[in-house]
């Protein structure tokens, strides 16, 4: 599957398969930095059947359960979206650059961007980031997110 494919089978909700189980539907699309090349990968986050856990899987592994969905899917009309916010320009800088951000007091970096469906043809990007001082990982939403430290932080604000 495409990233283009995922995102239409994330917005239409179709069952997919992946190394021969059906789950419910592709529940987000995670992004990371590889460490040696630099470039980005994406990942599919599928839901299982019963809605209580998810797997992550390589995009190429990931197939449509029914020919019929991939064809109901490509109907689906693009985002709609006027350009990415603030916050998401902000956060997608900080995803690349490796800039540190505040996240409920804690200083972190962004290590993974999550994409996951929303409504109206839309979506809701959700960071993981990593805490710097011990290296717990957490989810927010990347409106949440303080991407312009302050400089009693400790750490003088990087442009973005």
């Amino acid at each position: 599957m495409t990233i283009k494919e995922a995102v239409r089978a994330m917005i239409a909700g179709a069952p997919v398969v992946y190394e021969e189980i059906t789950y419910e539907k592709i529940s987000g699309l995670v992004c990371r930095r590889a460490k040696k090349s630099g470039t980005m990968k994406v990942r599919a986050e599928l839901r299982d059947m019963c809605g209580h856990s998810v797997t992550v899987a390589r995009l190429r592994l990931v197939e449509w359960k029914d020919e019929d969905d991939r064809a109901r899917a490509a109907d689906i009309p693009p985002v709609h979206e006027d350009g990415p916010t603030p916050q998401e320009a902000d956060a997608r800088a900080a995803f690349w650059s490796g800039q540190k951000v505040l996240y409920e007091g804690d200083i972190c970096t962004v290590s993974a961007m999550i994409i996951r469906s929303w409504v109206n043809y839309n979506y809701w990007l959700e960071l993981e980031l990593t805490r710097v001082s011990d290296g717990l990982v957490r989810e927010a939403w990347a409106g949440s997110v303080i991407y312009r430290l302050p400089e009693a932080a400790g750490d003088s604000p990087e442009p973005l």
